[in-house]
């Protein structure tokens, strides 16, 4: 057994392979008979801590079908990532409220929500306890309905009522707005249409995440 640097790391005659210090060596075995075979081998510092957030800062959630990116780094005893692997294990506490699938370079992973709940992310390094970070998965709302007409008297107030669908999607506030066609009106932040002027306005209502509806 052979290393092309013993600065960096040491073979023993039995092929046990010891790091030196941050770097890569090449390992060679030979046989009694010429055979010989060689490994690249490099050298790491020691993980000393691991922090794990989310590529958008203070992103804690994430809608049905939808995708999002945690980023682990891992940091030596020296609170730098000089020479500090940064290849990670990550986990899903839950595969049907979320799934994690792990990037080429190790240590970003992909978030994607299945359904609505809660589930726990975890990146492992090594021998290290894991860390952790609690992701959200939101039902958002894929549309919104209002009845196709409707009539409302000049000086007087109706309440109109947007559906959401599907049921227990949230958030499931909405923007209100009227837009004048031959007519006028007014309506307020609970749906509130007042009639001013005799003809025809738009209603729209609006979800959160841009779904919309109408009617005159």
């Amino acid at each position: 057994w052979e290393s092309s640097d013993e600065d960096i790391v040491s073979v023993s005659e039995s092929g046990v392979v010891t790091g030196v210090k941050a770097g890569t060596a090449t390992i060679t075995v030979t046989s009694h008979n010429g055979i010989e075979k060689t490994c690249e081998v490099t050298v790491t510092n020691p993980t000393n801590k691991v922090v794990i957030a989310p590529e958008t800062a203070g992103q804690t959630e994430v809608a049905t079908g939808e995708e999002m990116t945690l980023t682990a780094t891992a940091y030596g005893k020296n609170g730098t990532t000089d020479d500090v692997a940064q290849d990670f294990t990550w986990t899903s506490s839950n595969a049907s409220v979320a799934t994690v699938a792990k990037s080429e370079n190790g240590n970003t992973a992909t978030v994607t929500g299945v359904k609505a709940g809660t589930v726990t992310i975890t990146a492992r390094a090594g021998s290290l306890d894991p860390v952790s970070v609690k992701i959200t998965v939101a039902l958002l709302p894929t549309s919104v309905s209002l009845p196709a007409a409707a009539e409302v008297v000049v000086g007087q107030t109706t309440r109109f009522t947007a559906t959401i669908s599907p049921a227990g999607a949230q958030p499931s506030s909405i923007l209100w707005s009227v837009e004048p066609v031959t007519g006028a009106a007014s309506v307020d932040e609970s749906g509130n249409l007042t009639g001013e002027m005799a003809g025809q306005v738009r209603l729209v209502a609006r979800t959160l995440n841009g779904r919309t509806a109408s009617c005159l």
